[in-house]
């Protein structure tokens, strides 16, 4: 006798017996850890939202079912969370929009992404709009961060220039000048570092400590490549030089700090550059570091490989890569 057995369309088998359709769905929106919220018509009313929503806005579903999103979830001027909503209505597709500002009650700073696609009514028209949330806050403040380390670091590095170009009329004005900037320098973010240890130890509820350690881990970043710059500086017959290795080692914490230590890989061959060279190839490096984390940030892998006198940077991650249109001699801006 054969044991063989036809399921049909609407049953799922299971070791234990049949899942039924409408407990499948329940399962996929109620139970769901993604926030998920349901709206209809021009006005996008809201018709229904899961508990993980209710949880990350830390509303309740009377305060946000029978109203229109933009009074139960207000959102700041430049949030494009409705403009994404009327496309989607319209076309009755699906899109996405990253790293929207939103206003919340309890937190000042706090960035949502949306995934939206369009609810079909039986004449396959759009009715609604469902939509899937994601905070994305740390990596959104992680990206502003580096931004600003980015800047720092461009106008150390033009520091740095103008005060290598000096040697040309005199080493020893040069080092007196160095050791001037070095002190006010170190002084100046000793005194940010010191600030923001007392912020964090004194206003451990009110703070967000992980934010101010991860700012505090980047001053602390800019203050050690700047006394590597001004060492190789003044240490004698290689004051022109800087070793590529060095400068890697120097930002390494903070890349580790936000992509993770298991995320980052990187290996280079030791060279030294002139200064001026060597503070361009650590801007580049980077910069294309800060993107790899921004278009991929789970994986990011850095090659520094040189053979005789060429030299190869490779930074790739996991990312999904560049569009088939993509075209680097008209896209590209490097």
């Amino acid at each position: 006798m054969s044991m063989e057995r036809k399921f049909s369309a609407g049953e799922i088998e299971t070791p234990t017996g049949t899942i039924d359709p409408l407990t499948l769905c329940g399962c996929l929106s109620e139970r769901s850890p993604l926030p998920l919220i349901a709206v209809e018509g021009l006005t996008h009313l809201v018709r229904y939202v899961n508990p993980a929503f209710c949880r990350l806005a830390e509303k309740t579903s009377e305060d946000l079912l029978g109203k229109p999103l933009s009074l139960a979830v207000p959102e700041g001027e430049e949030n494009g969370c409705l403009a994404l909503l009327d496309s989607v209505y319209r076309a009755g597709g699906a899109e996405s929009l990253a790293d929207q500002q939103h206003r919340h009650a309890t937190r000042e700073s706090c960035y949502w992404s949306y995934a939206v696609w369009a609810i079909l009514d039986e004449a396959e028209r759009p009715a609604g709009v469902m939509i899937q949330v994601t905070d994305t806050t740390e990596q959104a403040l992680a990206r502003q961060q580096l931004a600003l380390f980015n800047q720092t670091l461009l106008l150390s590095g033009l520091h740095q220039q103008e005060l290598t170009e000096l040697a040309e009329t005199g080493v020893q004005y040069l080092q007196r000048s160095l050791r001037e900037t070095n002190h006010r320098a170190k002084n100046n973010l000793q005194i940010i570092a010191s600030l923001l240890d007392m912020q964090i130890m004194e206003n451990v509820e009110a703070v967000s400590v992980a934010t101010l350690a991860q700012l505090l881990l980047h001053i602390q970043t800019v203050a050690s490549f700047h006394d590597l710059l001004t060492y190789v500086v003044q240490d004698g017959p290689k004051a022109s030089v800087l070793s590529v290795t060095a400068i890697l080692r120097k930002l390494l914490p903070m890349w580790q700090r936000v992509i993770g230590t298991q995320g980052f890989r990187w290996s280079a061959d030791d060279m030294e550059l002139p200064i001026k060279k060597g503070m361009s190839l650590a801007l580049l490096i980077n910069e294309l570091v800060t993107n790899a984390v921004k278009h991929g940030a789970q994986a990011v892998e850095l090659q520094l490989i040189r053979r005789e006198d060429i030299v190869t940077l490779t930074v790739s991650d996991d990312g999904p890569g560049f569009s088939p249109a993509f075209d680097p001699s008209v896209s590209a801006h490097f």
